[in-house]
């Protein structure tokens, strides 16, 4: 693996800016807090993601900012990749956004998990080291944060050994072991299970026998036959009483046939006696109106002269009201000629003009009133006897009238009587005519009663013989029922053995294969628990050992190499560093700090190498990044670390540090500089 590239948008304290990375031993360099580390955190980032614990996304986006993201180019196994990352800031938090990966020359958009998955695939990094923590392997085999280096010493003896079983990956020989005692326990309980199972096999094979037995006694072809025999003979009366019921179905239409003609006999009897006693009574009801009407009278004659009575009663009724109102006017007008005579008599000046009203004139006046007085008199007394005439004359017309309606009224009656003569002689003649047309269907309907009687002739022999059948029809058929049950169940109980021996027979097969599987699993388990459980734990042993061997050798040279002669260094059969000084051990916690960061820099360099060694798959054993490796070394040491990256012989190393000596064996400087909370590499 060689990294190429890096582009920071809004990361930290920087806003936009691009680093390249070339081959060989590059320092990046600048003060303390410039943003050096920013950068190696930015490409963990690229790589694998926000991490928990390791890498957050508010540790990554620069303040203020609503959004950053990081490009990394890089070559690995071949193949020229670029990602990119983006972290976006939410109401509350800073989150993943989704990004990119281009693979000579193929883009992809991805989720960030995705992209992880994918990036760890094309590191070739171990699909179970990846499942426990992602940046394991990068942590420890790429690059370690300053403030990492010194802990892998610092852990108990327990936890560091069990964080270099799992990057040497010895952690699956225990795995393998302790799967495989769980496979023992398993096997245990399985050949308990199966001892059970094959325990009855030679009763179950007992059963087998008896089943047979009992199926050679379970012969269903008597009762087969048996049933066959009943099932025919019925089938023989049910033929015979099918064509006796056609026969009795025709009897019994003719019987209905019969039933039916004598209800109409007795119908159309019944409706001739009915009309001769109504033509008894219609005969002597027309006698007695023959003998009661009289000479047919004129009624439209009787009419029109009701009528021209009747107006002229109406025009003298009017004559008379015309009187009346005539009688009434001359009576008001007599009142007021006696009315003035009096006034006139009494008054002495006229009211009017004051003047005095003289006798000649009063005796004027009153000889005026009588003349007037005379003349409606004589009319009144004429008005009068015109009056009495046309009383009379009314009342003749009304007895005339009275006459005449008496009259209308016997004319109407024997109008009536008349209509109802009519009405019996009609209905006198319908009922004769009736009375023959009866006496034809009567002697119809006799003679086809004769008939169908003639035809019911032995009727009573056929219903007993159809008696007698059904009979022999019912019992046929319990006797065929009966045979079908017992064939039946006969049937039922060697179908039930057949089953029963099929059961037996394939649980006597399965009992068999447990019983041949009892005797693999007893191997298996013994095999296991006897060869392979101590074969695992002596391969355990044997790799370990060698990964000691390599570790510790790998330590040693390193080691002695960074510090002077009179302190040695191994590894203890648990990876501990053990410090001798001039014949004694002592504990790491009491070196010096350039000493501790030696010792913590060559276990961490030869735990680099034994990893690489080891997992043959992964793709980033040529670059190393160094952050702070010199920590407290001195001049001496610095030199001596140059001969220690010489030994490495790897494509890629970065360093990150401020000593400024290690320029002079670097091949490329990178300087970080930072101006008002904004870093920048230097030109």
């Amino acid at each position: 693996m060689r990294f190429d590239s890096l582009r920071l948008k809004n990361i930290r304290s920087y806003t936009d800016e691009t680093i390249t990375f070339p081959t060989g031993i590059l320092l990046l360099t600048g003060d303390i807090g410039a943003g050096k580390s920013t950068i190696l955190l930015a490409i963990e980032f690229a790589l694998f993601g926000l991490l928990r614990g390791t890498t957050s996304g508010t540790g990554l986006l620069r303040n203020g900012a609503r959004e950053g993201s990081v490009q990394l180019a890089f070559e690995a196994n071949g193949k020229h990749v670029t990602i990119t990352r983006a972290l976006k800031r939410l109401k509350e938090t800073i989150a993943q956004d989704a990004g990119t990966i281009t693979v000579d020359g193929k883009t992809e958009d991805l989720t960030a998990n995705e992209l992880k998955a994918r990036v760890l695939d094309i590191l070739g990094y171990p699909d179970d080291l990846i499942a426990k923590n992602t940046s394991l392997l990068y942590r420890y085999t790429v690059y370690t944060a300053q403030e990492d280096m010194k802990a892998i010493l610092a852990e108990s003896t327990d936890d560091r050994l069990q964080t270099l079983r799992r990057l040497f990956n010895i952690d699956k020989y225990r795995r393998i072991t302790d799967n495989a005692k769980i496979i023992s326990s398993e096997l245990r309980g399985r050949r308990a299970l199966l001892d059970g199972k094959t325990a009855d096999l030679p009763r179950k094979h007992d059963e087998l026998t008896h089943c047979h037995t009992q199926l050679a006694a379970c012969d269903p072809t008597n009762a087969s036959h048996a049933f066959e025999r009943a099932k025919q003979h019925v089938d023989t009366l049910r033929t015979k009483l099918t064509t006796l019921d056609t026969h009795l179905a025709t009897t019994r239409a003719t019987q209905k046939t019969l039933a039916e003609t004598r209800v109409k006999i007795l119908l159309h009897d019944q409706e001739h006696q009915r009309n001769t006693i109504e033509n008894a009574t219609l005969h002597r009801d027309l006698t007695h109106l023959h003998a009661t009407l009289n000479t047919p009278i004129d009624r439209d004659a009787i009419k029109r002269a009701l009528a021209e009575h009747t107006r002229q009663s109406s025009t003298i009724q009017t004559a008379l009201r015309d009187l009346n109102i005539q009688q009434g006017a001359i009576r008001a007008k007599l009142a007021h000629a006696t009315d003035t005579l009096t006034k006139i008599h009494a008054i002495d000046t006229c009211p009017l003009c004051l003047q005095h009203v003289t006798h000649e004139h009063k005796h004027a006046i009153k000889t005026d009133q009588d003349a007037k007085r005379a003349t409606l008199e004589t009319e009144a007394a004429r008005l009068a006897t015109l009056q009495k005439q046309h009383d009379e004359d009314a009342t003749t017309l009304r007895d005339t009238i009275d006459d005449l309606q008496h009259q209308d009224k016997r004319a109407l009656a024997d109008q009536l009587q008349r209509a109802r003569l009519a009405d019996l002689q009609t209905r006198h003649a319908q009922l004769m005519t009736r009375a023959d047309q009866l006496a034809s269907i009567l002697l119809t309907h006799k003679h086809e009663e004769t008939t169908l009687v003639a035809k019911l002739v032995g009727t009573a022999e056929l219903e007993q013989h159809h008696d007698t059948l059904q009979n022999e029809l019912d019992t046929a058929r319990q006797t065929e029922r009966a045979a079908e049950l017992e064939h039946a169940r006969i049937l039922h109980q060697r179908a039930n053995w057949e089953t029963l021996a099929k059961t037996l027979t394939a649980e006597i097969e399965q009992r068999t294969k447990d019983k041949d599987l009892l005797g693999a699993v007893h191997n298996v388990a013994a095999w296991l628990t006897d060869h392979f459980i101590p074969l695992i734990g002596t391969m355990e042993t044997n790799v370990f050992g060698r990964v000691h061997h390599q570790f510790n050798e790998l330590f040693q040279t390193w080691f002695g190499i960074l510090v002077e002669d009179a302190l040695t260094a191994r590894l203890d059969e648990r990876f501990t560093p053990i410090i001798t000084q001039n014949g004694y051990d002592i504990d790491v916690a009491y070196l010096s700090g350039g000493e501790r960061t030696a010792c913590a820099l060559a276990y961490r360099l030869a735990l680099n190498r034994v990893i690489n060694d080891l997992n043959t798959t992964i793709h980033t054993k040529d670059v190393l990044i160094l952050d702070e490796p010199s920590d407290g070394f001195s001049s001496e040491q610095m030199d001596k670390l140059r001969d220690v990256l010489d030994q490495l012989r790897l494509s890629q190393v970065i360093i990150v540090s401020h000593e400024s000596k290690i320029e002079s064996f670097v091949q490329h400087v990178i300087r970080v500089e930072k101006e008002e909370h904004e870093s920048r590499v230097a030109a």
